[in-house]
């Protein structure tokens, strides 16, 4: 028996199918690597006394009011509130303005 002859595909059309067949991979697994985060950053609070946990959240929270505080915010109090809120998703890292609700600013 003779078996049908196999397409040819070109070294290009080779490696975006391997490109691709990554990124699928890679962004099936977003929200798995997105809880871990989240386990890690639970843990590493965890591991704070209840008075340094504290105090580590509420000096976030005023950093937050800190940024917060700014001529092209109209309710300050709510601004603070979603950067702070934000912020604990990277609960390890500074707190900090994204640089895309700045840009939305501008544009607005």
């Amino acid at each position: 028996m003779r078996s049908s002859p196999t397409p040819e595909i070109s070294t290009a059309d080779a490696n975006d199918l391997i490109v691709r067949a990554y990124k699928a991979g890679y962004h099936a697994r977003d929200a798995e690597v997105a809880a871990l985060h989240r386990e890690c950053s639970r843990l590493w609070l965890a591991a704070f006394g209840d008075r340094e946990r504290r105090e580590y959240l509420l000096d976030r929270l005023d950093r937050a009011a800190e940024l917060a505080d700014r001529d092209d915010v109209d309710d300050v109090l709510d601004e603070t509130w979603r950067i702070y809120c934000e912020s604990l998703i990277k609960v390890r890292e500074p707190v900090q303005l994204n640089p895309t609700t700045e840009h939305f600013k501008e544009v607005a």
